[in-house]
């Protein structure tokens, strides 16, 4: 997925769930080792310049070597942990499925990478439905 040793930030055009065009900042930072880094999204509205949605996550691995995505989105009242569904050389699909506070509420994070300056970041969510892509950003460095 993430190799960098270096903090990078890519930026890029995507539509969110209500249709709307915005430009989306994606940040990964290694942490020190070899196996976590932080991520700060943000997207941003085209029509009138306001924040829309932001995102921070942790994105590491589990004393068994699984991946897993700790993510705080402001809309949810909560973080969660998006365990990695499966897994390419170029695509990476971490998943959610909420209980509690967050019953019926299901999410996929998919990262599409084209190369290791671009990917398409999608989010698929439902709330007691089929998941379907709710937003998608194409992102470069």
């Amino acid at each position: 997925m993430f190799q960098q040793k270096d903090t990078k930030t890519f930026t890029g055009s995507g539509i969110n769930h209500d249709q709307e065009a915005f430009t989306g900042y994606f940040r990964v930072q290694p942490l020190p080792g070899k196996s976590s880094f932080t991520t700060h999204y943000r997207a941003v509205r085209n029509l009138d310049d306001q924040p829309v949605h932001e995102e921070i996550g942790l994105l590491t691995l589990e004393p068994n070597g699984d991946w897993v995505f700790h993510l705080h989105m402001e809309e949810l009242p909560c973080t969660t942990t998006h365990r990695l569904k499966s897994s390419t050389d170029n695509r990476w699909i971490f998943e959610f499925t909420g209980t509690e506070a967050l019953a019926g509420f299901s999410s996929e994070l998919v990262f599409e990478f084209s190369n290791d300056n671009q990917f398409r970041y999608t989010h698929r969510w439902a709330m007691n439905e089929a998941l379907s892509d709710k937003s998608w950003c194409d992102l470069s460095a």
